[in-house]
């Protein structure tokens, strides 16, 4: 599946009028996620695949910003990426924590509630990003 696909598919309903899709707008929310999550492709219309694992990831983060979901739980979204990756990744984190896109962030690891993301980089399993 594309990029293009990728992100929009949770919203498709809101980018419809009857059964078509507004190709403008839909054009304009992916453009708008892939330039602020920094996701590296030649095109939006690029398979997801083809694609590094970090910004893979980073398709799976914009899909759920898009479609403006209250809770975002990202679970292991640094696993099988190289250590670059991860460190996007966790920018990431935190930039949306830092403009209030996401307003509590915390390392869940083995049901144990283990702080900030900040303080742990890097050494969890789980992270959660709370939206509201």
């Amino acid at each position: 599946m594309s990029i293009r696909w990728n992100i929009t598919l949770p919203i498709l309903r809101e980018l419809s009028k009857m059964t078509f899709i507004n190709f403008k707008e839909e054009n304009k929310c992916v453009d708008k996620y892939k330039d602020a999550l920094r996701i590296k492709t030649p095109s939006i219309n690029q398979l997801v695949g083809n694609l590094s694992g970090g910004n893979q990831q980073k398709v799976a983060v914009a899909k759920w910003l898009a479609s403006e979901s209250k809770i975002l739980i990202l679970d292991e979204p640094t696993r099988g990426i190289d250590v670059g990756a991860k460190q996007e990744i966790y920018e990431l984190i935190n930039r949306l924590t830092d403009r209030r896109t996401c307003n509590h962030h915390d390392l869940i690891r083995d049901g144990r509630d283990h702080g900030n993301v900040r303080q742990n980089a890097g050494h969890g399993r789980r992270t959660n990003c709370r939206r509201t």
